[in-house]
């Protein structure tokens, strides 16, 4: 049987998370068995936290093909340009999404208000038989034994908009916290462990502070943890382990913004004095036309930044985004970058690495909107 390695960092956060998933874990939580069913994945131990997410977007737009087994696949473990799997990669899965069936916005910026309907079909969504969980627990299941180590997931709450009344907001909230524990559970996941729920909205008004806070009790009672990813001047980010989240990631925007590189220190520097971790935001485009016009110049600014700072020995570090990076390890002159990343998580990565990449994000010359930027 495998086991699940827990990850050690003197970072502080990781010590305050740690501290509060063995108060938890005291106070009676139940953690999913391991029943092999062809797959010999651990149970998670009270202290293990997923140290490496990578965001998964699912949802009704017609440019995002839903996640499958392959795909999944290559970010549960890191692949040679074959296919092949060869090493492990993320052991944290986000899976979230933006725009309901309906055209609903899961969030603000993307349709109008959804509705209890709408939460429902992203339940479905997330639960189809064959789809996302069923999917990342087959692709789990296929890897070599010696990487098939169970993985968490993190579930994104769709965002009950303002416009409803707050009891509303609140009911939205609790059924998909209760629907999804509920269906996580009876799924028998055998080579997956539910770690929390995910506050969609990148900011916290303060008309959402209760409803959040709230929210947070919710996702506590289940012995669960509370994640959260605020943009760099988001509001409420003062204030996020006061108003319930367990873990934050900051996002330094600098791929999304008009700033210079100062922006990756300034990210740092703000990540610290607030306890928080970080979002590695290496996605196959950018924003940021006067800095890094191309994705892969913006790609490499991040790792070095990560470097630098050593991002990687962080517990909680959001790695943005997953359907980018799978479409990355598709791609033979894009690959590359699949596999500086793998380093970077692995922590494997040389300054040699970085200097072979430097020319070639030098000779591209126009971003690559490959993906439908969310941001």
């Amino acid at each position: 049987m495998i086991t699940c390695a827990v990850h050690r960092t003197t970072d502080t956060l990781t010590a305050r998370m740690r501290m509060g998933m063995k108060f938890r874990a005291a106070l009676g939580r139940t953690l999913l068995p391991a029943i092999a069913w062809g797959c010999a994945c651990a149970a998670l131990a009270a202290g293990d936290l997923p140290k490496r997410v990578v965001l998964v977007y699912s949802d009704a737009r017609v440019e995002k093909k839903q996640p499958d087994k392959e795909d999944y696949a290559r970010l549960a473990a890191f692949v040679d340009r074959q296919g092949k799997p060869v090493d492990t990669f993320f052991d944290g899965f986000l899976i979230l999404g933006l725009k309901a069936k309906s055209g609903h916005g899961l969030v603000p910026g993307f349709g109008g208000p959804i509705q209890m309907e709408d939460y429902d079909w992203f339940l479905g969504r997330l639960f189809e038989e064959g789809k996302q969980m069923a999917a990342l627990q087959e692709a789990v299941q296929s890897l070599p034994p010696g990487l098939r180590k169970t993985r968490q997931v993190i579930l994104a709450i769709p965002y009950p908009w303002q416009s409803s009344p707050r009891e509303t907001r609140r009911e939205m909230a609790g059924h998909f916290v209760s629907e999804a524990s509920r269906r996580f559970e009876q799924g028998h996941f055998t080579c997956l462990a539910l770690a929390g729920f995910y506050w969609l909205n990148e900011t916290v008004p303060e008309k959402d502070l209760e409803l959040v806070k709230e929210t947070a009790q919710m996702v506590h009672a289940r012995r669960l943890q509370f994640y959260w990813i605020p943009y760099f001047s988001a509001q409420g980010k003062d204030n996020w382990r006061a108003d319930g989240f367990d873990c934050a990631m900051l996002q330094p925007n600098y791929a999304f913004r008009n700033v210079n590189t100062n922006r990756l220190e300034e990210a740092e520097a703000r990540r610290r004095s607030l306890g928080m971790t970080i979002e590695m935001e290496v996605a196959r485009y950018t924003r940021n036309r006067p800095e890094s016009p191309a994705w892969k110049d913006s790609f490499l600014k991040y790792v070095n930044a990560g470097v630098k700072y050593d991002w990687a020995a962080l517990d909680c570090v959001g790695y943005y985004n997953g359907n980018d990076l799978v479409e990355m390890s598709r791609q033979p002159r894009e690959y590359p970058y699949y596999e500086l990343i793998h380093k970077f998580v692995a922590r494997t990565l040389s300054q040699e690495d970085l200097q072979r990449l430097a020319a070639d994000a030098a000779a591209e010359t126009t971003g690559r909107g490959a993906a439908s930027p969310p941001r």
